[in-house]
């Protein structure tokens, strides 16, 4: 039994080997990425082909707690929005924001930290939810639900998660800081034009 109270079954011959490989080609293909949402795209659907997850999404939060970007796989566009507006956060959602490990759940429905789904949200059972965090920063959270091939997450699972997890955060990182110097670059060649202007004005 494992410690989430269900039954943990042994890897089939050569599984987690192919599994590792896939998340090392999805990590290669995050680091490859020159924008931010192919990123977060990226570390989604690779989330989802690692695990075996039906639905995959990731979150990311502002400096209030809140989620403010929510990237998702498995919905198509027409299911997402019947839906209506992404969640901000809260449940246990919410409760993988504040924890610093990754959650497993075997049922969302009878978890006492689980709020009630949109009305034309799908079913969703089996859950897995894992920080994206590097140097003491979160960025946010992986979550997925209903493990395709069994009832529940196993260990696994989990590490393959968390291994994917460390490597968004750096990608995310890696990404915001570049966002930062071209923000930057771009401030400065401005005030350069707006004091050429000014010469120039000045000249004539």
């Amino acid at each position: 039994m494992s410690q989430h109270g269900g039954v943990q079954r042994e890897p089939a011959p050569g599984r987690s080997d192919a599994r590792v490989a896939i998340l090392l080609d999805r990590a290669l293909e995050i680091g490859g990425e020159h924008d931010l949402d192919g990123v977060l795209h990226r570390i989604v659907q690779g989330a989802a082909e690692v695990a075996g997850a039906r639905y995959a999404a990731l979150g990311v939060y502002g400096g209030d707690g809140l989620l403010t970007t929510f990237v998702h796989h498995g919905l198509d566009d027409d299911a997402a929005a019947r839906i209506g507006d992404a969640p901000v956060g809260r449940g246990l959602l919410g409760e993988a924001i504040v924890t610093d490990r990754p959650i497993r759940v075997t049922d969302i429905a009878s978890d006492s930290r689980s709020c009630g789904f949109p009305a034309q949200h799908p079913q969703m059972h089996s859950f897995l939810g894992a920080p994206i965090a590097r140097g003491g920063r979160r960025f946010g959270n992986l979550y997925l639900a209903d493990k395709i091939d069994a009832a529940e997450f196993d260990d696994d699972d989990e590490a393959l998660v968390v291994t994917l997890a460390a490597f968004a955060a750096s990608a995310i990182e890696h990404m915001s800081l570049v966002a930062s110097e071209r923000a930057r670059v771009e401030a400065v060649a401005g005030q350069v034009a707006a004091e050429e202007r000014e010469r120039a004005r000045q000249e004539l």
